[in-house]
């Protein structure tokens, strides 16, 4: 985006301000502004928070461009530009639309009841053949997220997939005026949002009223609704469908343990491919994505290619600690059939070996009848063999009649009497589901349910993870394998979390530090292949009956693996070369003991892949030995491989490597903090997503005289009046006692405050003199997305890593996903 204030000025009907201003970014958030000098910030007001109050923080940010409902005092802001409009959202909605029609890229706008934004996410990357493809980010789909939306599609962009959401009339022709979509995608139309329409063929309407000028519209024609509506007349229909007469017909679905088969005919052509989901939901999101990929002429082999790399995307679900062993999915968000759906599908991926609980509420204004719509519901929670059920309602009751016998039920008349007659203790070992309509607040069951083992918490951004992993896959050549270790409890967030979310993404390979770790993932049902970087010879057993693979780096381990396997056993094996880490590896003086030894256990022992480790990749001053380690490698890997006459996988790079080596690539590489945002090169800018943030909170506030001292050792001084917050994190958190007596500030009420005094076990204390608003309770960041870690690694003299896998099993990791 590159517009002029005066090129803004006449969208807006404005008189010229003199202003020169060009701008490249607009804002709505005060506190997501990066490029100040160059944003435009839309001050929009909103329930709860009126952007007016902003401008003054804006300005000493650095905003000097403002389009506001009402212009503040001038003599504050003397070098700012306000531009005044009645109404800012329409402002905004008004630029949009302008910005739009300056684009080339070609849009496909996506509507539906559900769907929409997995629809977008999985297009994107199946669209990837074609050129640079824009989208919108996370579920930016209602009247501010739109224009949003568009601001960031760039003139280089071939496509932009942008979805958009209704919950009422007459609000699908203002953003389709915006949108102005050259390809519509309508997912389906089903129970969300009823409440909002007299009738689903009204609401079907609505939605439809996104594609008035589109040229070629994508749904499914077996849908019930579609018979009810008049589709637009002018526009070309690209239905898929299970019958004989569509765009794509004759679809079927053949369901496999580890793949679906998806069968085809177009154009008196058969298709085939495979993929790696198989609910229903997710099979007609994919047949929308093939639908468009076959109309946009792409390959059968870039179909496929882009299949493989989809990934589940799963909205709004929050993932905590329960007590007494538990698991909670918080999807305390909505009640209706789809959403259901989605939660229950969740909650089965998991695979933490639990009994199944779902705690439900009354679906609220689906426009369907109790008795309907409960038998679906119940069809559902069959289908899916949860153990029990508690709903909290007056209707849900109905229920216990279309119930499973074998599911254990129990109902109360609303969310209080649950609360009154129901405890943590009556849940043991389960995966507890927590789905209901807002009403209901069934947050206070979270807080109920949650595991009260600190009050601090480390929240894991799954988005980011898999943001991560992508980038990094992107800066790969075809063909180049990705293998992401999840060692250290996944660097502190969580091996099994992460490991469940990357199972079906375009990762190949888990590696772990231990075998206990593998273990624990196999057991979790993780079936990709998983690396062992470290295997004392009384793991070889655990090894083959888990189908881990061992890296093999010394005479005396694979000698003793040999002798181990009996007679028609076999494992893979991945050997390690010394090159220079002076850590594990074979040296140049052990190889032909190592091809003695691998020529006789031929059929035993498979090479699978041939590795070293580079001692300093990250640094530009050690680049000359980084290529002699390389150097060394590949003479060792020629060697090796022609003697053997094998051509196994090899692999050097790790994290650093692969953003500064990519002509070392090979057939693999390893990617290990880069997955979780940090980039120990400092190159890649803001490409990256730090996924954690460590959250603690305020337990009390003091005031001190002069001469008061806090803490151990009496070590902070108060030399003027002072006001201080005790926090509920200590060096026993990973909050180490060097951060303490001023040497580290926390992130606190918009602003940084420092420590005061030693930190101690299980607290610390802060100085919040000059932050006058701090209460009890409030926020405190240690480190995350608004204050990154970097800062506390600087503090500590220590690098990301200690950080992260110092952080004490005591604090609550809370897992979440849009």
């Amino acid at each position: 985006m590159k517009l002029s204030i005066r090129e803004i000025e006449q969208v807006l009907g404005l008189t010229e301000s003199g202003h020169l201003d060009t701008v490249k970014h607009v804002g709505i958030d005060s506190r997501q502004i990066v490029v100040a000098k160059q944003t435009l910030f839309f001050a929009l007001k909103g329930a709860q928070v009126d952007g007016h109050e902003f401008i003054a923080e804006l300005y000493k940010k650095g905003v000097r461009n403002f389009v506001v409902r009402k212009k503040p005092t001038l003599g504050k802001y003397v070098k700012a530009n306000f531009l005044v409009v009645k109404n800012v959202r329409q402002a905004l909605q008004k630029l949009a639309t302008y910005y739009r029609g300056t684009l080339s890229a070609k849009v496909i706008g996506i509507t539906g009841s559900n769907g929409k934004t997995i629809v977008k996410e999985w297009l994107s990357i199946m669209l990837r053949p074609l050129g640079n493809i824009a989208k919108s980010p996370k579920s930016y789909n209602s009247q501010i997220g739109v224009p949003l939306s568009i601001f960031q599609i760039q003139s280089s962009d071939k496509y932009a997939i942008l979805e958009a959401g209704i919950s009422t009339t007459r609000e699908m022709s203002k953003l389709q005026k915006i949108i102005l979509p050259d390809i519509g995608i309508l997912t389906n139309i089903g129970s969300a949002h009823d409440e909002g329409f007299d009738n689903r063929e009204v609401k079907a309407k609505e939605k439809l009223a996104l594609f008035k000028h589109a040229k070629k519209l994508i749904y499914c024609s077996d849908q019930k609704w579609v018979k009810k509506v008049n589709l637009p007349s002018k526009i070309t229909q690209l239905n898929w469908t299970v019958k004989k007469r569509g765009f794509i017909q004759n679809v079927q679905f053949d369901l496999g343990e580890q793949e679906t088969i998806i069968r085809l005919t177009h154009h008196d052509l058969s298709y085939e491919f495979s993929v790696a989901f198989s609910d229903d939901a997710s099979l007609e999101n994919i047949m929308h994505c093939i639908t468009t990929a076959l109309y946009l002429e792409l390959s059968t082999a870039q179909i496929q290619t882009g299949l493989n790399q989809l990934y589940s995307v799963d909205m709004r679900l929050q993932m905590l600690a329960g007590e007494n062993q538990c698991t909670l999915i918080n999807d305390a968000y909505t009640a209706d059939i789809e959403s259901l759906h989605a939660g229950l599908n969740f909650q089965d991926r998991q695979r933490l070996g639990k009994r199944k609980t779902v705690i439900l509420s009354d679906f609220l204004q689906t426009g369907k009848g109790s008795q309907k719509l409960y038998k679906q519901i119940a069809e559902l929670l069959n289908q899916y063999r949860i153990d029990k059920i508690i709903g909290i309602g007056k209707e849900v009751v109905v229920l216990d009649t279309y119930l499973s016998a074998v599911i254990q039920r129990t109902f109360y008349q609303n969310t209080e009497a649950f609360l009154q007659h129901h405890s943590s203790e009556n849940h043991i070992n389960e995966i507890i589901l927590v789905k209901g309509a807002r009403r209901f607040r069934f947050e206070q069951i979270i807080d109920r349910l949650v595991e009260r083992q600190h009050a601090a918490v480390l929240q894991v951004d799954l988005n980011a993870i898999l943001h991560n992993a992508k980038f990094f896959k992107s800066k790969l050549k075809k063909g180049v394998k990705l293998l992401t270790m999840i060692k250290a409890s996944g660097y502190g967030s969580g091996s099994v979390q992460t490991a469940n979310l990357l199972e079906k993404t375009e990762v190949d390979y888990f590696g772990v530090a231990y075998p206990d770790e593998g273990i624990t993932l196999r057991k979790k049902g993780i079936r990709k292949p998983i690396l062992v970087l470290n295997c004392p010879i009384s793991s070889f057993g655990a090894l083959l009956e888990h189908q881990l693979e061992p890296e093999i780096y010394s005479i005396e381990q694979l000698s003793s693996l040999i002798d181990f396997l009996q007679k028609g056993q076999s494992i893979k094996v991945h050997l390690k070369i010394e090159t220079g880490m002076n850590r594990l590896g074979f040296v140049e003086q052990d190889w032909k003991s190592l091809l003695n030894l691998l020529q006789q256990a031929k059929g035993k022992v498979k090479v699978e892949s041939i590795m070293t480790h580079l001692a300093a990749s990250d640094l530009v001053t050690e680049d000359k030995f980084s290529k002699e380690q390389i150097k060394r490698f590949n003479k060792a890997y020629r060697h090796i491989s022609m003697k053997l006459q094998i051509q196994p996988d090899k692999h050097v790079l790790n994290t650093s490597g692969i953003i500064r080596f990519p002509q070392y690539q090979y057939d693999m590489v390893r990617l290990g903090m880069g997955l979780y945002g940090i980039d120990p090169t400092a190159s890649t800018g803001t490409m990256l997503r730090e996924v954690l943030t460590f959250k603690a909170s305020v337990s009390q506030i003091k005031h001190l005289s002069p001469g008061e001292t806090v803490g151990y050792n009496r070590r902070g001084h108060a030399k003027s009046p002072k006001v201080i917050a005790i926090i509920n994190v200590g060096y026993a958190d990973g909050l180490l006692r060097k951060a303490g007596n001023g040497r580290f500030k926390v992130w606190i009420d918009g602003k940084l405050a420092p420590t005061i005094g030693n930190i101690c076990m299980d607290m610390c204390m802060i100085d919040i003199s000059k932050i006058p608003n701090v209460k009890v309770n409030d926020e405190v960041i240690i480190f995350g997305k608004s204050y990154s870690v970097s800062n506390l690694c600087k503090t500590l003299d220590t690098i990301p890593y200690e950080v992260y896998t110092s952080i004490s099993e005591r604090i609550k990791r809370v897992y979440y996903q849009e």
